[in-house]
């Protein structure tokens, strides 16, 4: 009898589903470990930000990193505007940040993250699957896209794949073909 790691075949067609993606938008990416990258990058001890406007899910994603020993969480914020001042003050490495914000949405926090701190990773955890949200999310300049109810499983590997410099969309999120264009506003840069 055979025995199969059935973990590991969803991870290769997850991972084979983000590349056709790629692909399909014209992107040439370098494989690493079976994700589509840029030029790998390894951080210890990165900086992170939380942004969530639902206290328990924001205290619950921040104990998922803070139980990595590679993620360091150095702040949470409720809404954008003092997500916005957290990253002038706190310079995280990355920003995990939910698209329905109370104040101002998440994608337009992710283009203001992008003018006050250029380098700074960005990794929407959200529970839109809109392809249209999605796209506009990515063209942020944000390098990951995870929703909400697979975080358990996504949350991370997505985390692991922004800190070699790679792309990651979430299985549920991840319905592109044909006709839908270009994901990533770095096309160049993948």
């Amino acid at each position: 009898m055979r025995y199969r790691n059935h973990g590991l075949v969803r991870t290769q067609r997850r991972h084979l589903l983000t590349l056709r993606t790629l692909f399909q938008a014209g992107i040439t990416p370098r494989i690493v470990a079976g994700i589509a990258c840029q030029e790998v990058t390894l951080l210890s001890n990165v900086r992170v930000l939380v942004v969530d406007d639902y206290g328990p899910w924001m205290n619950f994603v921040s104990a998922a990193l803070e139980a990595t020993p590679q993620f360091q969480v150095v702040g949470q914020a409720k809404d954008g505007l003092t997500a916005l001042q957290k990253v002038a003050e706190l310079n995280p490495d990355l920003v995990v940040l939910d698209i329905g914000l109370p104040d101002i949405s998440g994608i337009t926090v992710a283009q203001q993250i992008r003018d006050i701190a250029p380098n700074v990773r960005i990794l929407f955890l959200t529970e839109n699957t809109s392809p249209d949200v999605v796209r506009a999310a990515l063209r942020t300049g944000a390098q990951g896209y995870v929703v909400k109810s697979s975080a358990a499983r996504e949350l991370l590997p997505a985390l692991d794949a922004l800190m070699l410099d790679c792309y990651f969309v979430s299985a549920a999120a991840n319905h592109f073909g044909p006709g839908y264009g270009p994901l990533f506003s770095r096309l160049s840069d993948a």
